[in-house]
């Protein structure tokens, strides 16, 4: 009996995990290169070994791509494909699907955030010149090639997680895969947010009732687990 308050309140652990998810979703459906996080389930044990074993609720990003934001500035990109900007910031490599270019006063590009903006070959040093940016990620200054955008791509959505800024980075023990098709650039736009929200708002109903359920199932075994200790008391 002690096993069924054990999974029920484990069940509501891990729809409150789902809320939560869900709800960061909805709180960024107007935000330029969010990209939707979604819940999984997974058992560590076979049911049959260990019957009263949850499984454990994880999250993943979706490469599902937002709608673009037209902007007409040359220098927003967006990415069609699987793949991610990669930036240069105080804890190292992060990647975003969100890039707003600029040169700072010493002639290197940075995205919007203040992040330095890296090529195949390191940080982008523009100068003065007049910057174009190609399909393929190609760099040009004053018509010449500087360098590609380093562009990552990963083989799995559980491969990264969000970290601070709202930038991501890779799990720990987990690699990009450069061998995926590398995704193709657009200029004079950025990408909207990948959460749409009717479906976000259905798996939030969803996770409540859930959750409501698994803790009414929690007061029903911890009533009759309370009624069996009273009287097993008397006798």
């Amino acid at each position: 009996m002690t096993g069924g308050l054990r999974v029920a309140g484990s069940a509501m652990a891990n729809f409150a995990t789902r809320h939560d998810v869900i709800s960061n979703n909805l709180a960024n459906v107007s935000t330029p290169g969010f990209a939707r996080q979604e819940t999984l389930v997974a058992r560590a044990e076979p049911l049959e070994s260990r019957p009263f074993e949850v499984p454990e609720v994880t999250t993943r990003t979706a490469f599902e791509a937002g709608a673009p934001i037209l902007t007409g500035n040359p220098l927003d990109l967006s990415l069609e494909g699987t793949g991610f900007f990669t930036v240069l910031t105080e804890d190292g490599a992060r990647y975003t699907r969100l890039a707003s270019l600029r040169t700072d006063a010493e002639g290197f590009l940075h995205d919007g955030s203040g992040n330095v903006v890296l090529g195949e070959n390191g940080a982008l040093h523009v100068g003065e010149g007049q910057l174009t940016v190609e399909k393929d990620g190609s760099l040009l200054v004053d018509g010449s090639f500087l360098d590609r955008l380093n562009i990552t791509t990963f083989g799995q959505g559980d491969d990264i997680q969000r970290g601070a800024g709202g930038l991501y980075e890779a799990r720990p023990g987990r690699r990009p895969d450069p061998t995926l098709v590398r995704p193709v650039v657009h200029t004079g736009q950025l990408e909207g947010s990948a959460v749409q929200p009717v479906p976000e708002l259905v798996k939030m109903i969803q996770a409540l009732r859930s959750y409501e359920a698994a803790s009414s199932a929690l007061r029903a075994t911890d009533r009759t687990l309370e009624r069996a200790v009273n009287d097993i008391a008397r006798v």
